[in-house]
C-alpha cells in the first residue's frame, strides 16, 4: 500500500454555511476532529490547508504529525488548496478531502490506496467528476501552477486535461453507503441532518 500524506482543505469562505466549516461542532464533537480522527489511521503526515489558522493551531499547533499552512496562492479556490497542500507534502502519493465532508469510508480509501494511477485518481458518476476524496501525485503541482497562472481555476476542468484515472460505481458498489462518500455539508441544513444521523446512531 502507498505511502501517502492526508491533505484537508479547511479554507473556504463557508457563505452558504454562514460560519468558518472548520468550526461546526456539536456536542463535544468538532467536525474538523472526525476528519482529522479518521485519517490518522491511514496517514503519517496530515496538512491542513486553510486561509485562517488561529482555530487550527490552537487545536492542533502542538501535533508534530499536523502541518497547518495557508493559500501559497490566493483566490484560486479548492485547485489553489491542493497546489499548496502538495507542494507543503514530502510524499509522492497524496490524498485530498475538504473539511465538510463527514462521510468517511476506511474501505473506499485502502482502495485507493491499493490502486496505480498516473497523475490523479478520482470518482465519476453521473454528475461528472469528483475532486475530492482522490489522490494526486505531489509532482501535479506544476502543471497546476501552470493552470492557474492562465487564468483558469476550474477543478474538474484541470481533471479532464490531464486525463485523470477514474473510477466509477461499478467498482466500488460493494462499499456500503458509497454514495454517501462525496457528499458535502454546504448549508446549515446540511449540518443538521448530520448531526440527527449522528445522534441516531448513538441511540
Amino acid at each position: 500500500m502507498k505511502k501517502a500524506t492526508g491533505i484537508v482543505l479547511a479554507g473556504g469562505k463557508s457563505k452558504r454555511m454562514g460560519k468558518p466549516k472548520q468550526e461546526l461542532s456539536y456536542k463535544d464533537y468538532y467536525l474538523i476532529d472526525i476528519i482529522i480522527k479518521n485519517l490518522e489511521r491511514h496517514f503519517d503526515q496530515i496538512i491542513l490547508v486553510s486561509n485562517d489558522s488561529e482555530f487550527l493551531e490552537r487545536r492542533f499547533g502542538d501535533l508534530d504529525h499536523i502541518k497547518i499552512t495557508s493559500d501559497l496562492i490566493k483566490e484560486k479556490g479548492p485547485l489553489g488548496g491542493l497546489f499548496t497542500g502538495l507542494k507543503t507534502s514530502e510524499t509522492k502519493d497524496n490524498f485530498l478531502i475538504a473539511c465538510d465532508m463527514p462521510y468517511f469510508s476506511h474501505p473506499y480509501l485502502d482502495y485507493l490506496l491499493e490502486r496505480p494511477y498516473r497523475k490523479a485518481l478520482v470518482y465519476k458518476d453521473e454528475q461528472g467528476l469528483e475532486p475530492f476524496f482522490a489522490l494526486y501525485k505531489k509532482d501535479l503541482s506544476q502543471e497546476i501552477f501552470n493552470y492557474l497562472e492562465g487564468g483558469k481555476k476550474s477543478f474538474k476542468g484541470f481533471l479532464e486535461i490531464i486525463e485523470a484515472d477514474i473510477i466509477d460505481k461499478d467498482a466500488i458498489g460493494y462499499i456500503e453507503d458509497y454514495e454517501k462518500i462525496f457528499r458535502n455539508l454546504n448549508y446549515p441544513e446540511d449540518f443538521d441532518s448530520y448531526v440527527k444521523e449522528r445522534l441516531n446512531e448513538r441511540n
